[in-house]
């Protein structure tokens, strides 16, 4: 299983900004000197793979960010697969 977190941008680009990139370039490298460069990727792209058994793989499927189910519960054992 392969999973890919990617975020996305949450702020807004003044219209003016892109009239002068130095500065903007110049200030992005201020706001980030010495902060490794692994930190900053992992604020944007994340990969993780796991090798799950099939049970495993299902169970996670069927709530992959582990949300409260409001009475609803996931079985230890979903059916196997169709044989098609």
């Amino acid at each position: 299983m392969l999973i890919r977190v990617v975020s996305d941008f949450d702020g807004v680009i003044p219209e003016d900004c892109f009239s002068d990139s130095t500065s903007l370039l110049e200030e992005i490298r201020r706001r980030t000197e010495g902060v490794p460069a692994g930190v900053l990727e992992e604020e944007i792209y994340k990969e993780f793979s796991f090798l799950l058994c099939l049970q495993c793989k299902q169970k996670y499927s069927a709530n992959p960010l582990n949300l409260p189910l409001r009475g609803i519960i996931i079985p230890d054992v979903i059916g196997e697969p169709d044989d098609e």
